[in-house]
């Protein structure tokens, strides 16, 4: 047997949507705007894809944020915590 380095990328796919959806929130925390349609996204739907994005929010950590879907479109709203 012997060992051959990978990159974790390779391995795991549900890595790369963690990053992808770290990467949109940190664009949408660091902006000025409080409401923002997500384009281009590549789940199979708006909710999973909101889904997926709340996920994010709660493992990353953000606070004042959230995703939301409404007909075929994803949104991030800036929301004030309670």
């Amino acid at each position: 047997m012997k060992l051959v380095r990978c990159n974790l990328f390779e391995v795991d796919a549900r890595s790369l949507g963690m990053v992808k959806n770290q990467e949109i929130l940190e664009e949408f925390m660091n902006s000025d705007m409080e409401c923002a349609e997500v384009m281009g996204y590549t789940n199979k739907t708006a909710s999973s894809c909101a889904n997926s994005l709340n996920g994010s929010i709660k493992r990353f950590g953000y606070h004042g944020v959230k995703a939301v879907s409404k007909k075929d479109k994803v949104y991030l709203i800036k929301v004030k915590d309670k």
